[in-house]
Formats: structure tokens, C-alpha cells, sequence
């Protein structure tokens, strides 16, 4: 069964360059790709998602915007993008299992996003 992924990222080039290697690569089914914060804790609502990729901006409450994630799906597995290593940091502190810098080489990336759709219970 395809997986329901959703990307949230407020940096519109992550975002879509997020959506467009987990379509290539067939990793699952992108329901949608929004912004980061309580937009995209709405949406993140509404579509549900198996698997949520997330990436918040530096200068947001990192913690309180993950709870709002947990609290709109909390059956998702979170992949955290990490635009440094004191977020990467932060987000692993915060439960994030899978955390993944914006700095990766693509390949390392899709890597990473098969693994966890092969991981994610249906």
C-alpha cells in the first residue's frame, strides 16, 4: 500500500524540490505539500498523512511546532529537515527519530525516505 506523505516546509524551494524527489522516486503518495506552521497543522489535519516531512525555520519555537503536528497526526512517522546541527540537534531532543539535513546529498535523502516508507506500518 502507498504511503499518504505530507510536506511541510515554509522554504517553497525545499518544499517542492521535497515533493518532486518522493514522486521520481515512487517513495509514496504526496497528498500535499504545504507551508510550515498553524497552515500547515491545518492541512496536516485534513490530509492525514502516514508519514510527515517537516521543516520549520530556525527562528520558529521548534518544539511548540511539533506538538502541533503531533496533535493533527499523531499516527505520523516525523522526518525533521534540519537546516543546521543545533536544530538537528533540537529535533532529535524532541522524539524526532528521523532527522535529515537540508545540506544531504539528494541520493542520502531518498535513502532516507524509502527507509522510513519501509519502516512505516500501512
Amino acid at each position: 500500500m502507498t504511503k499518504k506523505i505530507h510536506v511541510a516546509a515554509e522554504n517553497a524551494a525545499l518544499r517542492e524540490s521535497l515533493k518532486a524527489t518522493i514522486e521520481t522516486f515512487d517513495i509514496g503518495d504526496v497528498v500535499m505539500a504545504s507551508t510550515e506552521g498553524e497552515e500547515g497543522t491545518v492541512a496536516v489535519r485534513e490530509t492525514k498523512p502516514d508519514i510527515l516531512v517537516v521543516s520549520t525555520s530556525v527562528e520558529e519555537d521548534t518544539a511548540e511546532h511539533l506538538q502541533w503536528y503531533r496533535d493533527a497526526a499523531p499516527q505520523a512517522h516525523i522526518v525533521g529537515f534540519a537546516f543546521n546541527d543545533r536544530q538537528a540537534e533540537d529535533l532529535r531532543d524532541l522524539g524526532i527519530e528521523t532527522v535529515v539535513s537540508v545540506k544531504s546529498p539528494r541520493a542520502e535523502v531518498i535513502r532516507i525516505l524509502q527507509q522510513v516508507d519501509r519502516d512505516t506500518p500501512d
